[in-house]
Formats: structure tokens, sequence, C-alpha cells
């Protein structure tokens, strides 16, 4: 399963919907005002699926325009501030048309 979800992220839209997968990690790099790049180090046992070692993550509680908008860059302070170099814990969701994660934070510490 793990080689479709990295590399058939498209097909797997309607299966993952009820995914309730839990994963911690780094945050390495703020994508925008809602996204960021984790190094995955923890995935449940339980989890339906694999993960890779490093994931993009889309915030799923966050509606941020995909556009330059004139608030993007303090946005994009604000996920630094809140995100970069911390330990991340993740409830994965769903996985997009652009095979990112789509997640709810539980917590950064």
């Amino acid at each position: 399963m793990y080689a479709e979800v990295i590399n058939e992220p498209y097909n797997l839209i309607s299966q993952f919907n009820k995914v309730c997968d839990l994963i911690h990690g780094f945050a390495v790099k703020i994508v925008d005002e809602d996204t960021f790049q984790m190094r995955v180090t923890w995935s449940s046992p339980k989890n339906q699926y694999l993960y890779q070692s490093q994931e993009t993550i889309c915030i799923s509680d966050i509606d941020a325009p995909e556009l330059y908008h004139p608030s993007e860059s303090r946005d994009r302070e604000d996920m630094e501030w809140k995100f970069r170099g911390k330990i991340v814990k993740c409830n994965v969701k769903d996985r997009d048309m652009k095979g990112r994660l789509v997640c709810t934070i539980i917590g950064a510490f």
C-alpha cells in the first residue's frame, strides 16, 4: 500500500476520506499560510496507511488563498513562529489532489 499512497495519490482520495491516522514529526519548511513540510518521525501502529519520511501537510482548519494575498507575509511569519522546528502532531484526514496530506493539527511543541 505504501507505493500506492506515494505514487498514485489521485486514485486514493475516495478511499482516504475516512482516515483518522496519527503522525508526528518536525516542521522543516513553511510553504505558505496553510502548508508546511514535515519530517515524519512517528506514525501510529494503528494507522491504515504508511507515510513517507517527509510529507507535505495542508492544515484543514485554515482557508488560505493559493495566490498571493496582501496578508501572505504576515500569515507566513505566523506559521514560522507556530510550527517551524517544532514537533507537530497531526490527525490525517485526507490526501488532496496535489498529494498533500490534509490534517488537523493536534499540537506543536
